[in-house]
């Protein structure tokens, strides 16, 4: 079967939050080393350019009944992408 999408895999380094109670410097560095910040995720590559990508998890294509259609979408910088593998050639 052949998609009109790519299926990607991408590893994305995320913002993260922590620290919601006060903290000394130390604690701070150690919590900001510790922790992991790397999200991995596979999608419908929906649009790309410069500044970001678009991901959806689900895809439907345009058949007669509806336009085609995208659900769970996320919009990733491409300047946090780590790493990108192309897996349409799996589907």
């Amino acid at each position: 079967m052949e998609f009109d999408l790519k299926l990607v895999y991408i590893e994305w380094c995320d913002a993260i939050a922590g620290g919601l109670e006060w903290t000394d410097a130390d604690a701070a560095k150690e919590w900001g080393a510790a922790s992991d910040w790397v999200v991995r995720e596979a999608g419908w590559l929906v649009e790309e350019n410069e500044e970001y990508i678009v991901i959806a998890s689900a895809w439907k294509p345009e058949d007669e009944l509806c336009n085609e259609q995208f659900k769970h979408l996320m919009k990733i910088p491409t300047t946090w992408i780590k790493k990108r593998v192309d897996l349409t050639e799996y589907v």
